[in-house]
């Protein structure tokens, strides 16, 4: 569901003043909530608007178990108030539990934020003002009162009917006094069905409390009933007093009370009883049946009753090990539990894949309370948190092995003497109305329709699918033992080819199995010969691989060109579209702090018009000399936002090196990090910069924050980034050059554009501490960032600190260069060498020597190689999951070897020169053989197709050879000699220019050279390698003339 840009799109829940560049947002005024509300829901629909536009976006793939095992994490609603996250767990319009632990209101005793305040910031995306909540807490009081017929109600319920029966009962009776009902009834407009909705729903808020205290004291229906509530308290405080719980000496009982009904209010759309709750009022049922239905989803043993059974198993365990336990005792008792065959209650959860936040935010409550400390069942639940979770990944069935909110929850309720299990689910029903009814209005608001998805039968699966549908019993056998479902299982991979390649029969017959059964008599053999022989050739040549490369290859082309078309190729468009649709998911981790795409969009968005307010223009290149933060995308972005790129600039270069890259992309402004290194090579080269090249110096740190402060958090007009050129940079990066200064070369926007089309959003984390100057680092940190994957930036590769950012980012993807592996090949081993979340590695240079040695100590299951020019003419890649590919810089099947036979060749060099080697008599190359490999050329149509160094024509056009088999053919030299097998592996021979690697980077030889020649008494140095045998690459040598004249020896030290 990828959105299409408008100013609006980012205004999903920011308040109307503009943000500092790295603040909150609050709200200012003192509306109440339902104005407060109205002044949201048409930016709302005004997005929504656009997403419908995009209706056939894919937004995901669905999964034969998505369908059967129960929708689990089939992306298939719209839920506005959290999202959940597997790793990061629950967030509310982007704040953790933390946040809003720490920024909304709380009682006028006590110190937990308050309910009504969580369902506030739910429905608004806002935070409330103690003012404004203080009045939104005596409306509800005020409202509490039930009609009549709700008290005679539970007068004639019967004394063994379930509580959370009369509770579900009595919530739907109250739609006699519904005010949709009456104006839906009475005739309404579908732009205002909000609006009663809205008055329905606090109405409900309201009286659930009330409701929930006669089911709690059903020998006092009268007294509770009239019983008075205090306007000047908050709804948790009035909701205790009703169950009896008042008073000064119940706070601490008041407070677990505010955390647990806002803990509870709201997780995410797909559960019961938010879902049933939605499925319900999407039919314009009113907010009291549908929450009705929401708590009969809550009242199944699956959903809503786990507190209750922890709390039954806890109590059971002390029974058995008693008050002074050991771990032993725990952990035999854990284990018996599981080998006889039962679970282990308040552990797992269906989403989250690490200990649960909101148990987390419980046991902290109850660490600041002595007297719950003491208690003896409380000990034992902290202990089963410290052990179960080793037990339960040792027993080696369950995905999430941590705590969720269950575990501590009972326990609480049952150490403040609310000792009634049956009755903590009623408690969990009065909690969770919170979220289901803001997205109930959320529904209304925005129009959303009646819930209607399209169900199959298991036929289905046998016809679309291709699965057997033959019992055993009558497995119909063909040839050498070939079956039905051997046939079937390959034609998922083939179908899209063999449909266009049209073979209707054949394709009949796979996709109904029902009708080749009948046909099967006399299509045996053409079916056996053609499965023989696509399994036979998958497994030689990956077949199958190859097409789905082309076929994604082709589709991103397609989407570029419509893109470009439209006008519309500025990367910045797909940002606003993602961070729109993911806008509370963490898009950036650091060691300072995280920033999810909402507050990275507003941040860049600021810096946009911070750029424009100086006089940076549409198509202008700015310096970024900057190590690695999260800032440096910020900028980046704030960049390509008004259409404009960084050139990228080594923060290690000085001198004239520096100067140089600045001219070449005719730089007027240059970003500086704050970091004291930079800032004194900056500071050293300072007059010629302002004065020679009139860059005016922009220092990153406070003195940029203080200067964004102020613009507005949201884009600046579209016009700016609109029909940006496809060869226009995305970035401008450097490469090392023959006269020892970088030579610039664009990674252009349409380049960028067919990558970052293939990047799906899922749960992975990507780290980078790959210098961000540098392509490897800055163009996969984007790509995965642009594509809706979280990254996480380390400042600088450290080989001590890694393993560390790694882990403590939860990163399960990094981003790597060769050297940078055998650094932490090189790290004494640890007992935590396989202790992360680590599933893949991606990057370049990682050497066949230590490929296998690094995954099996560090247990990284994938390894993803590329070879790739930074001209982006060569390119190769190697998805590794195994010892066939290891070593290799990419692979090719058949196709892409017969589709490239003439397109990447191999050709002889002269090794003194360094040139290619040419027949003397007929001035044409030596074609080498794959096997033996060579410099290879790529073949290009014309000049054109190179885009060429930045004002550099001279190195551009050494980057041809002409005439190299033929007159007037014309080929780009890759300056690298590969070879490739019979199967398809590529392989790195030899780096055949005039640079090396040196700490993970690209050095020329003349720069070495000019480095040697400033030390005192070398009045001359020529820098060169020289081939060892059985060893990558060359060794570096230099040949010097020293004049000893020249050297003051008193000054040296050796």
């Amino acid at each position: 569901m990828l959105l299409t840009s408008t100013r609006l799109a980012v205004r999903l829940a920011q308040v109307a003043r503009p943000l500092p560049i790295f603040s909150r947002t609050y709200a200012t005024t003192e509306p109440d909530l339902k104005t407060t509300l109205k002044e949201v829901i048409p930016e709302k629909r005004e997005l929504l608007k656009r997403v419908k536009a995009r209706g056939d976006e894919v937004i995901g793939d669905v999964k034969i178990s998505n369908v059967i095992g129960g929708m689990r994490g089939l992306k298939a609603m719209v839920w506005e108030g959290s999202v959940l996250d597997a790793n990061e767990g629950i967030r509310f319009h982007g704040r953790t539990i933390k946040d809003c632990q720490r920024e909304l209101p709380k009682g006028t005793s006590g110190t937990e934020m308050l309910p009504e305040a969580m369902f506030w910031l739910l429905l608004t995306g806002k935070v409330p003002s103690t003012t404004q909540i203080r009045a939104f807490s005596r409306e509800l009081a005020e409202k509490s009162y039930l009609p009549q017929h709700i008290l005679d109600l539970f007068k004639s319920f019967p004394k063994d009917i379930h509580p959370m029966t009369q509770l579900a009962v009595a919530v739907a009776a109250l739609n006699t006094v519904s005010k949709f009902a009456k104006a839906y009834e009475n005739g309404l407009n579908k732009a205002e069905y909000w609006e009663p909705t809205f008055d329905d729903s606090i109405s409900l808020l309201a009286k659930i409390p009330r409701i929930a205290a006669l089911v709690f004291r059903p020998n006092e229906i009268d007294a509770v009933a009239s019983q008075e509530l205090d306007v000047n308290q908050d709804w948790s405080y009035n909701f205790a007093d009703l169950l009896g719980k008042g008073g000064k000496q119940n706070e601490d009982f008041h407070d677990l009370l505010r955390l647990y009904l806002a803990l509870h209010g709201d997780h995410e759309g797909g559960n019961v009883s938010a879902h049933a709750t939605h499925l319900v009022g999407s039919a314009l049922s009113d907010p009291f049946l549908s929450y009705s239905a929401g708590l009969l989803g809550l009242a199944g043993p699956l959903h809503g009753l786990a507190a209750q059974e922890v709390l039954r198993w806890i109590l059971a365990m002390q029974g058995d090990i008693g008050t002074k336990f050991s771990d032993k005792d725990v952990e035999d008792y854990l284990w018996n539990t599981l080998k006889s065959g039962r679970v282990v209650p308040g552990y797992g959860h269906g989403v989250l894949r690490k200990p649960d936040p909101r148990f987390e935010a419980l046991i902290d409550f109850a660490s600041t309370r002595p007297d719950v400390v003491a208690n003896p069942v409380f000990q034992l639940v902290k202990k089963n948190s410290e052990i179960a979770p080793r037990v339960l990944t040792e027993h080696g069935k369950t995905k999430n092995p941590h705590p969720n909110v269950d575990a501590a929850s009972g326990v609480l309720f049952h150490h403040y003497g609310f000792q009634q299990p049956l009755y903590y689910t009623v408690t969990f029903g009065v909690s969770r109305a919170l979220g289901p009814l803001a997205q109930l209005i959320w529904s209304r608001a925005l129009g959303l329709p009646i819930e209607r998805p399209k169900s199959i039968n298991l036929n289905y699966f046998f016809v679309y699918c291709g699965i057997c549908a033959c019992q055993p019993h009558s497995r119909i056998v063909l040839k050498k033992g070939l079956n039905w479902r051997a046939i079937s299982s390959l034609y998922p991979s083939y179908y899209p080819y063999i449909n266009n390649l049209g073979f209707p029969r054949l394709q009949c017959i796979f996709m109904h199995p029902s009708y080749a059964q009948v046909e099967i008599s006399y299509s045996v053999a053409p079916l056996a010969a053609f499965a023989a022989a696509a399994a036979y050739a998958n497994a030689k040549w990956h077949i199958a691989k190859d097409l789905t490369s082309i076929y994604t290859e082709r589709k991103a082309e397609l989407a570029t060109n419509r893109a470009a078309a439209n006008g519309r190729l500025c990367i910045f468009f797909l940002f606003e579209d993602i961070a729109t649709a993911y806008p509370d998911k963490i898009a950036i981790w650091s060691r300072e702090r995280c920033y999810t795409y909402r507050e990275t969009l507003a941040i860049s968005s600021q810096l946009a018009h911070y750029f424009l307010s100086i006089g940076v223009r549409p198509g202008q290149l700015v310096g970024l000399y900057s190590m690695n933060s999260p800032e440096y995308l910020f900028i980046w972005l704030g960049l390509v936002c008004i259409g404009c790129a960084p050139a990228s600039i080594n923060y290690n270069l000085n001198g004239e090196s520096l100067i140089h890259c600045l001219k070449v992309p005719k730089t007027r402004f240059v970003v500086v990090d704050d970091d004291h290194e930079c800032r004194e090579r900056i500071e050293a080269v300072r007059e010629r910069l302002e004065a020679e090249l009139e860059n005016t110096i922009l220092p990153l740190g406070e003195t940029m924050n203080k200067a964004t402060e102020g613009f507005p958090s949201v884009p600046p007009d579209e016009t700016y980034r609109l029909n940006v050129k496809a060869s226009f940079p995305f970035m401008l990066i450097y490469t090392s050059g023959t006269t020892g200064m970088p030579k610039g070369c664009a990674y252009t926007t349409r380049r960028f554009y067919i990558s970052v089309r293939n990047v799906g959003p899922n749960t992975d984390r990507w780290y980078c501490c790959m210098p961000l100057y540098h392509g490897t680092g800055a163009v996969f940190t984007m790509l995965k960032l642009l594509g809706g994957v979280s990254v996480a930036i380390g400042r600088k590769f450290s080989a001590r600190n890694f393993w560390n950012d790694v882990r403590d980012s939860e990163s399960t993807w990094f981003i790597y260069v060769g050297e940078t592996v055998r650094y932490l090949l090189n790290n004494a081993r640890s007992p935590r060498d396989k202790d992360h979340k680590v599933v893949g590695m991606l990057g370049n240079g990682l050497r066949p020597d230590v490929w296998e040695r690094f995954r099996d100590r560090f247990g990284v299951e994938q390894v993803i190689e590329f070879f790739n020019s930074t001209e982006g003419l060569l390119s190769l890649i190697n998805l590794n999951r195994g010892p066939f590919t290891s070593g290799a810089v990419g692979h090719h099947g058949l196709l892409f070897r017969y589709r490239l036979r003439n397109v990447y060749v191999p050709v002889a060099i002269d090794y003194e020169t360094g040139d290619i080697w040419r027949d003397p008599q007929t001035g044409f190359a030596k074609r080498q053989p794959y096997e033996e490999g060579g410099e290879i050329l790529v073949a290009i149509p014309g000049k054109a197709a190179f885009q060429g160094y930045w004002d550099n024509d001279a190195a551009t056009e050494k980057k041809f050879a002409k005439d190299v088999f033929e007159k007037g053919d014309l080929y780009y030299r890759s300056g690298d000699a590969l070879r490739r097998t019979s199967d398809g592996r590529w392989y790195f021979m030899d780096r055949l220019g005039d640079t090396f690697r040196w700490k993970s980077e690209n050095v020329s030889t003349a720069e070495v050279a000019e480095v040697l020649g400033q030390f005192p008494g070398i009045t001359e140095a020529n820098v060169y390698g020289v081939l060892v045998p059985n060893h990558e690459g060359r060794a570096g040598c230099a040949a010097i003339q020293v004049s000893t004249s020249d050297i003051n020896w008193s000054d040296l030290e050796l």
